[in-house]
């Protein structure tokens, strides 16, 4: 199964935000709760953990890329 991980929305406010870092590649094996990459709101810096385990099979959001609250930056192949 497929999981779309989609810029999660941290206050009612945030419409969108910057990827600054990914810790995680395509390929790369993750576990819940592993720090997948770093986002910048307007308001915070906050590191995005991962709701599922399994293996990052794409990366769609690019470093220093604004994207909107739910747009997919990853889909992982879950182990279910």
């Amino acid at each position: 199964m497929i999981y779309e991980m989609a810029l999660p929305r941290f206050a009612h406010a945030m419409s969108e935000g910057q990827i600054t870092e990914w810790h995680k590649s395509v390929g790369d094996y993750v576990k819940v709760g592993d720090i997948l990459f770093d986002l910048e709101t307007e308001k915070v810096n906050v590191p995005v953990e991962s709701p599922v385990s399994g293996k990052i099979v794409e990366i769609h959001g690019q470093v220093s890329e604004t994207l909107p609250v739910g747009a997919v930056v990853a889909l992982i192949e879950t182990d279910g």
